[in-house]
């Protein structure tokens, strides 16, 4: 249940981040470009309450890119 944002960073500019839900198992996917710089980030909300969150990820994809794994921890 959480939700995973993507965000090109290659070329800065104002395009609005990407949203995409995980299935059932935490799995989630997107279409991206090979060689372009992206940043991930994944939170969890309850009732508007954010009650978890991962680390932004700054990635850059390759041609055999391995499994992305974002952690989420509790906000305090």
């Amino acid at each position: 249940g959480a939700v995973v944002w993507l965000k090109e960073r290659q070329y800065e500019d104002s395009d609005m981040p990407y949203r995409r839900e995980t299935d059932s198992e935490g799995r989630f996917s997107y279409p991206v470009y090979e060689g372009i710089k992206y940043e991930l980030n994944a939170n969890v909300d309850i009732d508007g309450h954010r009650v978890k969150r991962s680390e932004p990820l700054e990635i850059v994809i390759t041609s055999n890119q391995e499994p992305i794994k974002l952690v989420l921890k509790k906000v305090n």
